[in-house]
């Protein structure tokens, strides 16, 4: 096996959420919405070999490393020899399963669709004849603990194979005292794994923070984030044009989406200002603009969606990430919706924002 150690290094960190049902608010009447879909490098790397000692250095794991971005990745960095290994045939394998052993999502990577790092990304250890590939495999909160198993695939062989998780990748960085500075977000991050475990009855017997709380979640209420409260200009009745709620998803990328019941029979005008990137389109009769894959220190962005009927203004929504942490905790009630479960996820998640906002954000 080849092996290249790989100094460790946190890379990309920003957000993962993962499969939660559409929760819709309004002051008003609630909408029925349905869900929508359902770095730092580890010294350890396992695998490697190939299908016979001639090839036996062809492909090798050469270490890992966690992006969390509008989702979890973990990456896996696979060194390849070209002489052996014709990339456009050559393709990778993820599986994720629970510790029950029950398969919770797979995916397949080939490596003719992403490009090898390159000599100004890896420095020294950049080999043109054995490039090196970073490979994801996008991973749900919930699944903090469970196991990655990736395999190398060319001409009907596995090249190299290996297991992981993040709980793993976690534990091996806070054992690191040359990472101190990034324990807090990893730590958070493992407190809301841990609630994203208990609110969807996931991986129950392992939690990704060990079973004790990193964080004093109970200290997060509404008040904490009542400057995030959305706002509501305009919007006369007589518009025929309202808004109607908004739907924070948190699936294996966190996604908003704004609402407005259009009973004009028109195509009416958002006007979207917002450092996060959005998309119009329709839904279950209602027009919605959709804001996809926003990272953890950015729950904070501000949006203002301007409604207008051709040139009439009409309204004007004001509107947060960390709005609906705000709509959750400030509900005095549980219901089968607003669990305590969720109220405990949406604290974490804030907890979670909080130290990725401290750390990744520029300026």
């Amino acid at each position: 096996m080849k092996i290249r150690k790989i100094a460790a290094t946190l890379l990309c960190l920003t957000m993962v959420v993962c499969s939660i049902p559409a929760f819709v608010f309004a002051d008003e009447d609630n909408i029925d919405v349905q869900e929508q879909d359902q770095s730092a490098v580890s010294d350890t790397a396992p695998g490697g070999g190939g299908p016979n000692d001639e090839d036996d250095d062809a492909v090798s794991v050469d270490g890992f490393s966690l992006s969390i971005g509008g989702d979890i990745a973990v990456n896996f960095f696979i060194d390849v020899d070209g002489s052996v290994v014709d990339v456009d045939a050559a393709y990778v394998d993820f599986t994720v399963t629970d510790n029950e052993g029950a398969t919770v999502s797979s995916q397949t990577v080939r490596l003719s669709d992403i490009e090898p790092l390159s000599e100004e990304e890896l420095g020294p250890s950049y080999d043109e004849n054995f490039p090196r590939y970073k490979i994801s495999c996008n991973v749900a909160a919930k699944d903090m603990t469970s196991t990655i198993s990736m395999e190398f695939i060319y001409d009907g062989d596995v090249y190299a194979d290996c297991e992981y998780s993040i709980r793993q990748y976690a534990k091996e960085l806070l054992e690191d005292s040359r990472q101190s500075g990034y324990w807090d977000l990893v730590k958070a991050m493992l407190d809301y794994g841990t609630y994203a475990q208990n609110y969807f009855n996931h991986n129950l017997g392992q939690p990704a923070n060990g079973g004790e709380d990193y964080n004093d979640i109970s200290e997060i209420s509404a008040s904490t984030v009542s400057s995030y409260a959305r706002t509501l200009d305009g919007f006369d009745p007589s518009s025929n044009v309202s808004f109607a709620g908004a739907n924070m998803s948190l699936l294996s990328t966190t996604t908003l989406t704004l609402f407005f019941n259009n009973q004009t029979g028109r195509k009416i005008t958002y006007d979207v200002t917002s450092d996060l990137d959005s998309y119009e389109t329709t839904r279950s009769g209602y027009d919605v603009v959709v804001f996809d894959n926003i990272p953890a220190q950015d729950l904070n962005t501000k949006i203002v969606v301007k409604v207008y009927d051709g040139e009439t203004y009409i309204g004007t929504v004001t509107y947060y990430p960390l709005s609906y942490c705000y709509a959750v905790l400030s509900k005095d009630y549980t219901d089968s919706v607003i669990t305590n479960d969720l109220k405990d996820l949406v604290r974490s998640m804030y907890i979670f924002y909080t130290e990725a906002h401290s750390l990744l954000s520029v300026g």
